[in-house]
């Protein structure tokens, strides 16, 4: 965009991480008193019954399974966990024999 400030972008990214994460704290808020574990279809008849009409469309795009807690069902709307894969530890090689001696391994 011709004479647009070059934090434009930026700005416009961090308000729909914003309207993301105010989505997901208002579904999170409807969601009280949804008895849990609960369906896709549970949460989203449970969001009509609240007024979310929003959310319950949002809910409608996540995974079909149950839901344990409120929060997995935010996390599954707008993930803000970091998502760290655990190192892959590969044995070494033993660097001596075992304290002990023979009689501790045998």
């Amino acid at each position: 965009m011709p004479g647009a400030a070059p934090h434009d972008d930026l700005r416009t990214r961090s308000r729909v991480a914003g309207d993301a994460l105010v989505s997901r704290a208002r579904t999170e808020a409807l969601l009280e008193g949804v008895p849990l574990p609960a369906t896709k279809r549970d949460l989203e008849r449970h969001l009509e019954r609240a007024g979310g009409r929003e959310a319950a469309r949002a809910v409608r795009d996540l995974p079909d399974r149950r839901y344990a807690t409120i929060d997995e069902v935010g996390e599954a709307l707008a993930p803000v966990q970091p998502s760290w894969a655990a190192p892959r530890r590969v044995p070494g090689p033993e660097s001596d024999l075992p304290p002990g001696g023979a009689g501790y391994a045998g």
